[in-house]
């Protein structure tokens, strides 16, 4: 029986090609936005978890319908933001203390610390799209 499984792996035709180059780091893979599972991932400290999910159904509106998704889970920003980085979504949209101080959304490229801070879905669409 070993014998067989043997033949069957190296029988067995395996012709998956990639033409795009992934950037992976110990955080996780770094997918080019045309093959990210989700252009972008939305989260948010736990009581912000409301106006996060306004700001998911937004998006569904918008350009990146079906290419967002909302982080859930409970605990803090530390960990969601690793969740973020392993899935490899390319941009990250945080509802946090900028939200709470002056209704606008953080939107950085995940894994870089340069964000820009918008007040919309639409406007978060034409960011990421324009990327």
């Amino acid at each position: 029986e070993r014998e067989r499984e043997r033949e069957l792996i190296e029988t067995t035709p395996l012709s998956l090609h990639f033409d795009f180059r992934l950037s992976s780091s110990s955080k996780g893979i770094g997918w080019p936005v045309a093959v990210a599972p989700y252009k972008a991932c939305i989260v948010a400290a736990d009581r912000h978890s409301a106006e996060a999910a306004q700001l998911y159904t937004a998006l569904q509106n918008t350009s990146l319908k079906n290419e967002v998704v909302l982080h859930t889970g409970l605990g803090g920003m530390g960990p969601k933001f690793r969740d973020v980085e392993l899935v490899g979504c390319p941009w990250t949209i945080v509802v946090g203390e900028r939200f709470a101080e002056e209704q606008l959304f953080e939107v950085q490229r995940t894994g870089t610390k340069n964000a820009v801070y918008l007040a919309s879905a639409n406007l978060i669409a034409d960011q990421i799209e324009q990327s």
